[in-house]
Parts: C-alpha cells; sequence; structure tokens
C-alpha cells in the first residue's frame, strides 16, 4: 500500500512538471513573437511625476543635488562619464597637461552648440563659455566656488576685488582653453565635471539679466543630451532629446 501511494505521488507530480513546462514553452514562443518598436527622434523623451520643485536652473549657481540631478541632463561639461565612472571626452574632445600637473589644456569639440528650450540651434559652444562661467559663478557668488577659488591662478584675488581677470589663469584661444594652477593638481580634469566648472554662453546670459536660471526652461541653453521641453511645479517634469546634440544618435 505505501509502495502505491508514493507511484501516485510520483504520478502527479510528473503531471505538475509537464504542465510547468508546457506553460513555460508557451511563454517562450509568445516572447519570440513580440515586435521590439521602433524608436524615432520624436519618441526620445520621458516625463516624470515628481513632488519635488526645482529651485533654481541656474547650474553654475547652484549647490542642491535635487536641482543638479535635472540640470546634469541638460548642461555638459568639458569631460564626462561613461557608465563606469571613468572619464570620457564631453565638450572637450582633447585634454592633456603639462609635466606637474599645473597647466591644463582643453580643445573644444567643432560641433558642439547651444540649443534653445525649442530645439533650435542658437550658437556654437567655444572655450569662450567656460571664461563666462566662472565670471558668472564669482558674480553670483556660487554656491560651490569654494571649491575652486584656492586652485586656479588669480581667482582669489579677482573674487576679492584685488585683481583682474586678466590675470586669472582661464584663458580662451578660438577652441583652445587653458587652465593655470597654483599647484600640480593631478586630479583637475574629474573636477570639470563639476558644475561650477560648467560653461555659459555669455551673449544668452546677458540678454537674460536676472531672469537667466529662472524655473523657466527657456531661461538657459542647452548643450547636453535633453531639453526640459515642460515644466509643472510639483506635478510634472518632462525632457526631450536635444536634436542638435554632438552624439545624438546614441
Amino acid at each position: 500500500l505505501a509502495f502505491n501511494a508514493i507511484e501516485r505521488s510520483v504520478k502527479q507530480a510528473d503531471k505538475e512538471i509537464e504542465s510547468i513546462r508546457s506553460t513555460y514553452n508557451k511563454y517562450l514562443e509568445s516572447v519570440k513573437e513580440e515586435k521590439v518598436p521602433e524608436v524615432t527622434v520624436e519618441e526620445k523623451s520621458f516625463k516624470m511625476i515628481d513632488t519635488f520643485d526645482i529651485t533654481t536652473l541656474d547650474y553654475i549657481y547652484n549647490n542642491k543635488s535635487s536641482n543638479g540631478d535635472y540640470t546634469s541632463n541638460f548642461i555638459e561639461g568639458l569631460l564626462t562619464q561613461d557608465p563606469h565612472g571613468a572619464l570620457v571626452a564631453g565638450m572637450a574632445e582633447e585634454w592633456s597637461h603639462n609635466e606637474d600637473a599645473s597647466e591644463w589644456t582643453f580643445v573644444i569639440r567643432d560641433d558642439a552648440v547651444w540649443t534653445t528650450n525649442e530645439g533650435e540651434e542658437y550658437a556654437p559652444v567655444t572655450a569662450a563659455d567656460w571664461e563666462a562661467g566662472m565670471k558668472h559663478a564669482v558674480a553670483t557668488q556660487a554656491q560651490t566656488l569654494s571649491l575652486v577659488q584656492g586652485i586656479i591662478v588669480g581667482l582669489q584675488d579677482y573674487i576679492d576685488g584685488t585683481g583682474d581677470w586678466e590675470d586669472v589663469g582661464i584663458k580662451a584661444d578660438g577652441n583652445t582653453l587653458t587652465y593655470t594652477l597654483t599647484d600640480p593638481c593631478a586630479y583637475f580634469d574629474g573636477m570639470t565635471t563639476y558644475s561650477i566648472l560648467y560653461p555659459v554662453c555669455e551673449e544668452f546670459l546677458e540678454s537674460k539679466g536676472d531672469d537667466f536660471g529662472t524655473v523657466e526652461p527657456s531661461s538657459i541653453l542647452y548643450n547636453g543630451c535633453y531639453i526640459l521641453s515642460s515644466l509643472v511645479p510639483a506635478q510634472e517634469v518632462k525632457f526631450d532629446a536635444n536634436p542638435n546634440y554632438y552624439d545624438a544618435k546614441n
């Protein structure tokens, strides 16, 4: 009797296993038949519902990570990071330093442009945009200015009002940007990913005046991979792919 009971249990288990196997095979077949939708430029957007209020789009002045989580999608610095955290080319396609790493040179890519929130090209990105960015940082007393004020030649004196901009170690010459530092700094390339060292289009900045960086999509220009296309405070934030981004295909 005990043997017969065991035999019946084994047969029942076999039936259950066969049912599971059949169900799994049907699932695999259904997956094979699914088609991956074609992605178009118009579809390269996403939106999120968020209860957080963005307090500023002035990415150079800002020190709040909650704001930076958004603006880091809109603005790209000299270098950026790949998915593994390694430094890779951003707005600069080439970079190098002297023997003791006290002078750094960056060559700005010639296919980088500033884009409006409506997706229209505004102006090329040039090395002078990094000079304008630092002048703006000083003028607004940016919240992270202390990160760089002591390491760039002449910057502290310029901030204190005892030095001229011509003596600051940030020089733009065409598409070449050079930083001269007070001391060797082997990790300065990594610092270029900080928003305090981000660029700004001086012409646009002057045209906006005090409205630059207000919580409106049109208050800034975009050189990164996304554009802020819609913003409803405490409700919806929508990003669209920047059609003029140099690496838009990826």
